[in-house]
């Protein structure tokens, strides 16, 4: 987005509604606020969007915090979020991110560990298909590192991989698992994902080579902390369990609607929600509006804390902090489902082993679910990607503004860095 001052606005102070109390709303109100009145309106009984941890209540792990939705960053590649914990006096820990995968029908399973995880199951020692595999890992890197110094334009991740003859083990039992897990999209969907926006984001993050790769946190205490910093510190209001009707553009002002009929005035307002609910909080839409935010749409995932052991690998040498697994891989389109080994993830001294599962309700023992909750993550497809480019145009027009992760590729730090580049059409950075 670009980031210079948005002409309308002038050095007076401004009344300014943020609606939506995610990671990008709470970026923008905690900038904006220290020039203006800003009201943070969230239609939750609670802040953070897909920030959610659960604090265990019960048993000999009772007080245990554990992440189900946001949970990890790293400093190279979340500045912005980075220098916002700091500000908010918030302290992050070493996290692991290693991956493993489990193919219950053929009993194959593997973990990113090496050399114990790679050879958890011996078998992998003597397998043609496992080192064809292994072999494809080296060769991804160098095509991908290369191939991102040319324009790939509509090459999706498919035929990105069958224009260099990619083995079918690679396929289904690495980068589609891995894509799939990072951008939480179902599996049979990934491979038409844009190739250019996978491989830049691994490049990005340092995926393309097998050293000097960044370095994982958490947050220290749970992400729920950096939420609670904020709160305390923030200068502003803040309405919870508010749900917005509608968004209505007057003369010389902006009008909130309250599901409850209320009705707020506004300078201008912000609206730091999925690109699809802003859309539908818009009374008559300029048509830019209507036309760029309509290529939105969300895919909902259902995520579970629970100790079910099933869903990892059967020998723990294999348990990473990353697991997906596939059921019932003779099929044209198998169930797969991702879990987080939260012990490993958040550096957990507990008794029990803890995990966090997306889409995996149908294999989770009832009696051992703990919390279920649901959250939706853009789809990214060429037309959805085609609007970054033209997100700029509509923000800030006519007194509202947009943040959301959808202006990046979905994750926290976009979110924050959309909600940074709101409060610098106003003149205001870090």
């Amino acid at each position: 987005m670009n980031k210079s001052v948005d002409k309308n606005i002038s050095g007076a102070t401004h009344s300014i509604a943020v609606i939506g109390g995610g990671i990008s709303g709470i970026t923008a109100a905690w900038l904006l606020s220290r020039r203006h009145s800003v009201t943070l309106i969230e239609k939750e009984p609670q802040l953070g969007g897909h920030t959610h941890t659960h604090i265990l209540d019960s048993g000999p792990d009772a007080g245990t915090p554990v992440d189900m939705g946001f949970i990890v960053l790293n400093q190279r590649n979340y500045p912005t979020l980075v220098n916002l914990f700091s500000q908010w006096g918030v302290h992050v820990q070493n996290s692991d991110m290693s991956f493993g995968f489990e193919d219950k029908d053929s009993g194959f399973y593997y973990s990113s560990d090496v050399p114990r995880g790679l050879f958890a199951r011996r078998r992998n020692l003597i397998s043609p298909s496992f080192w064809r595999l292994i072999w494809d890992i080296f060769r991804f890197n160098r095509i991908a590192t290369r191939e991102l110094k040319t324009e790939l334009g509509h090459l999706t991740l498919g035929k990105f991989l069958q224009k260099y003859g990619f083995s079918k083990a690679y396929i289904d039992f690495h980068i589609v698992p891995i894509s799939a897990s990072v951008w939480s999209t179902p599996s049979e969907n990934i491979l038409d994902f844009p190739a250019e926006s996978i491989l830049r984001f691994y490049n990005h993050h340092g995926l393309l080579k097998l050293t000097n790769r960044p370095q994982w946190q958490t947050v220290v205490g749970g992400s729920v902390s950096y939420v609670q910093a904020f709160e305390k510190q923030f200068q502003g209001a803040v309405k919870k369990a508010v749900p917005v009707r509608h968004v209505k553009r007057m003369p010389d002002k902006v009008k909130v609607i309250l599901e409850d009929r209320t009705e707020m005035d506004f300078d201008c307002v912000v609206l730091a929600t999925h690109a699809d609910i802003s859309r539908r909080l818009l009374v008559n839409p300029e048509p830019d509006e209507s036309r760029i935010l309509s290529k939105w749409s969300y895919t909902p995932n259902h995520v579970a804390l629970h100790t079910d052991t099933q869903v990892m690998p059967p020998r723990r040498s294999a348990w990473a902090s990353w697991s997906y697994v596939r059921y019932g891989g003779k099929q044209q389109n198998p169930a797969m489902n991702m879990s987080y080994y939260m012990n490993r993830l958040q550096q957990l001294k507990t008794t029990k082993d803890y995990f966090v599962t997306l889409n995996g309700d149908a294999w989770i023992d009832p009696n051992q679910r703990i919390e279920s909750v649901t959250f939706e993550h853009p789809c990214y497809t060429f037309e959805s990607l085609s609007t970054h480019k033209e997100l700029d145009s509509i923000n800030g027009k006519d007194r509202i503004y947009y943040c959301g992760a959808y202006c990046g590729y979905g994750f926290h730090e976009d979110g924050a860095r959309s909600g940074l580049a709101v409060a610098r059409k106003f003149g205001i950075g870090l």
